[in-house]
């Protein structure tokens, strides 16, 4: 059964007040012994619509507009990543205020909401954070605790968003070896337990901008692949070239592009494209950016 299908099968056992998981046959009242045990979320977040909409967050906020529509478009594009067995990105950019850190949060209430799949997002811009200041989240352990406390847990650093993704902030601490700690043993540690404690979910990394610092190429080596943000008018070919050459352009999934001539309404000005590499597609029929280098 494909991921989609899946995801699928377990929002309709979730509408009809079903466990999210088919028990195995036989398996009733007990656990393989070879089964991962589930991550205990401790604490759980509600968010403040009103800071939703002031901050831009429209999947989570107005799921009706225009804007949101072009997010599940990008989220359909990562589904069908995920059928090759690419499930955690990061999203970034060549500079800073492009736009990588709203697409990576609506992108990732976009796949919690529709398709009610675990989905996982990761302030790991340990430089600038500003995924809990979007959010209207108080300061919390989060990512930096983790990397530099090797007693803390991922449960220490995670929280479940309400109607939401799973999010594990930045945390309170502000770090200089930001490079060296998001390259280090410990984030491969991150990045491996992740996966074993959420098998199936889709893990979204906001990460640094690619050109000012070394940061998210410590990162990528992580994930399965990367997704650009690229904003219209402000990033310029030189910059999303040089950007995409250091990562290299098998590694890229995806360009998104916002901030183009034609918005969506509500005060919005948004409008997301996805590129393949061996293809193309939009949401609108004109031709994207393609993520060649």
């Amino acid at each position: 059964m494909s991921k989609i299908e899946e995801a699928l099968e377990k929002a309709t056992r979730r509408r009809q007040g079903l466990p999210a998981e088919s028990p195995a046959p036989g398996a009733a009242g007990q656990l393989d012994s070879g089964a991962t045990e589930p991550c205990r979320v401790v604490e759980e977040v509600e968010l403040d619509q009103l800071h939703l909409v002031e901050n831009r967050l429209v999947v989570a906020s107005s799921p009706s507009l225009g804007a949101s529509d072009a997010y599940r478009q990008l989220r359909v594009s990562l589904m069908l990543a995920a059928e090759q067995q690419k499930v955690s990105f990061v999203v970034t950019s060549a500079l800073q205020a492009d736009g990588k850190s709203l697409t990576c949060l609506n992108l990732g209430f976009a796949i919690a909401h529709e398709i009610s799949l675990d989905t996982v997002v990761i302030d790991a811009d340990l430089r600038r954070p500003s995924l809990s200041s979007f959010l209207g989240i108080a300061p919390h352990v989060g990512l930096g605790e983790y990397l530099t406390d090797p007693s803390l847990t991922i449960e220490d650093a995670i929280m479940r968003i309400t109607d939401g993704p799973l999010f594990v902030p930045a945390g309170r601490i502000r770090l200089r070896n930001t490079s060296e700690l998001l390259g280090s043993d410990r984030m491969r540690q991150f990045s491996e337990e992740l996966r074993r404690l959420f098998p199936g979910a889709i893990i979204l990394y906001d990460s640094p901008p690619v050109l000012p610092a070394p940061d998210a190429m410590a990162l990528v080596q992580w994930v399965d692949g990367a997704i650009f943000v690229v904003r219209a008018g402000k990033t310029s070919r030189k910059a999303l070239t040089d950007s995409v050459r250091q990562f290299g352009a098998n590694r890229i999934v995806g360009v998104v592009v916002n901030h183009s001539d034609r918005g969506f309404g509500y005060g919005y000005n948004y409008r997301y494209y996805y590129a393949y590499r061996d293809g193309a597609e939009t949401t609108d029929g004109e031709t994207p950016p393609t993520s060649q280098a």
